[in-house]
């Protein structure tokens, strides 16, 4: 059996106009931000809307012309527009959208004072809270076992450093965590007493 031949046949361009999208760029914004606009323009302002979607919706969703922030990271936003009656669908535009961690620390804690005893040992005391306080209803708690060392071993009064805090729950990833900064504290000199005979 033979396959039948047929007529040649002609593919005609489409009769129907493009239309193009232009999309600004996507500032960075922190965590906390409750949402940012989204301003692409077509030039067939009269046709279909444009429409966005977000790849990562762990960090922002789309709402009407809006993304609203969910978290740290980076998403991309595609803009489109569908075609109509008279124009092609519009070739999808994309800009990338960072969400920034939200900095926060520890306060309410300090070192206390201490006698010269050749280490650099410090002390805490108070009670550590986070600053800012986590937002978005994020429950976020303090962990980890904090170590306070002097800057030398040395009588006087010195800087102390801290380490050793972490931070913990399913939205520490939405903060950018750093050490707490505690005022200086002081070794105090021993005493010397001399007995004669």
């Amino acid at each position: 059996v033979s396959q039948p031949t047929v007529a040649n046949a002609t593919i005609n361009p489409s009769s129907l106009a493009d239309q193009v999208i232009t999309f600004p760029a996507l500032a960075s914004v922190p965590y906390g931000t409750a949402s940012v606009s989204l301003l692409a323009t077509s030039d067939n302002p009269g046709g279909n809307p444009i429409t966005y979607t977000s790849s990562n919706t762990a960090v922002a969703t789309i709402s009407g012309n809006t993304a609203v922030i969910v978290g740290a990271g980076t998403t991309t936003i595609t803009a489109s527009q569908a075609g109509d009656a008279t124009h092609n669908p519009a070739v999808d535009e994309t800009q990338s959208l960072t969400v920034t961690q939200l900095p926060i620390t520890i306060t309410g804690i300090s070192a206390l004072d201490k006698p010269y005893d050749t280490t650099t040992t410090a002390t805490l005391t108070g009670t550590a809270v986070l600053s800012p306080s986590p937002i978005n209803g994020d429950v976020i708690t303090i962990g980890g076992t904090p170590v306070a060392n002097f800057a030398t071993a040395n009588a006087g009064t010195q800087a102390v450093t801290v380490s050793g805090y972490t931070l913990n729950g399913a939205a520490a990833g939405n903060y950018s965590f750093s050490q707490p900064i505690v005022a200086d504290a002081t070794i105090t000199q021993l005493s010397q007493t001399i007995t004669t005979f």
